[in-house]
């Protein structure tokens, strides 16, 4: 015995006639529209570079107490510490400084702070304990997240041999420095917030920056041993021919910086924007 249909089979049923009768290209827009009109969430990137360059001292390199904002310049602007660079896709995705992209509306959902491959991870080492990192809009403080290095790198690490230190003798085992060096590094390596932070288009909260904040002047010496008047190469006796090595000195006007004078930091957030549904989606 076939069972009665209920009242919702029998509407779904007149429905589904209904909708056979109606013409293919009604029933796509249709689709579009209704797949149009529902918004998601979408998940992207924010990025920006800032460098701390030093200063030639009598031997030394000399590190000036100042700030650096990821985020405050954009495209085509000079990189924040980087005289003489614009700024290229590689360097940052702001269409405008301190402002989301079109206009958008964006959750902040967490932050990884890297080093670039030529920032040296000694020197990195040594300004950390001096440098703060602060989230800021509108130009007031909304999170202090302490040195660069309580913050998670995502991707690439500031890990090796120092360009700054002068490079070991033959049969003399070094250690490698470390910075920004926790987790997985083949994983999105992050610092998660607790509750997401709103970045508006326009209005109160709309102008955002990462200042990084060298507190004090940080001057660094690279001892070599080997420039000393009594040393000489391991089992070579009295013949032995030591070469005086000279660390790296800043670049002059014009030039880029030499590796192993200055850290690059390269701010990565990771947002979230709600837009609308694609095909795809």
């Amino acid at each position: 015995m076939r069972k009665p249909v209920t009242r919702q089979q029998a509407r779904d049923i007149q429905a589904a006639k209904a909708a056979a009768n109606v013409p293919g290209a009604v029933r796509r827009s249709i689709q579009r529209e209704a797949i149009g009109s529902q918004q998601v969430d979408m998940s992207k990137y924010y990025y920006s570079r800032i460098r701390f360059q030093a200063e030639a001292g009598e031997d030394s390199l000399i590190f000036q107490a100042g700030k650096r904002y990821a985020f405050g310049y954009q495209l085509q602007r000079e990189v924040d510490g980087h005289p003489g660079h614009n700024a290229t896709y590689a360097d940052t995705n702001l269409l405008e400084e301190r402002s989301t992209n079109r206009g958008e509306t964006v959750k902040i959902l967490g932050m990884a702070i890297r080093p670039t491959p030529f920032t040296d991870s000694y020197i990195m080492n040594a300004l950390d304990m001096w440098l703060s990192v602060v989230l800021r809009l509108d130009n007031d403080n909304v999170m202090f997240l302490g040195n660069p290095s309580d913050i998670p790198g995502s991707s690439q690490n500031a890990e090796g041999p120092s360009w700054f230190l002068p490079p070991p003798a033959e049969d003399t085992e070094v250690g490698e420095f470390q910075a920004c060096k926790k987790g997985d590094q083949r994983m999105s390596n992050l610092l998660m917030f607790a509750e997401p932070i709103i970045w508006t288009p326009e209005g109160k909260d709309a102008k955002l920056d990462v200042m990084f904040e060298l507190n004090q002047q940080v001057e660094l010496t690279a001892f070599d041993p080997r420039n000393a008047t009594d040393v000489t190469a391991a089992g070579a006796g009295d013949n032995a021919v030591v070469t005086q090595w000279n660390p790296p000195s800043p670049a002059g006007e014009g030039k880029d910086a030499s590796p192993g004078t200055f850290v690059d930091f390269f701010v990565k957030l990771y947002v979230a924007s709600e837009g609308p549904r694609s095909v795809n989606q």
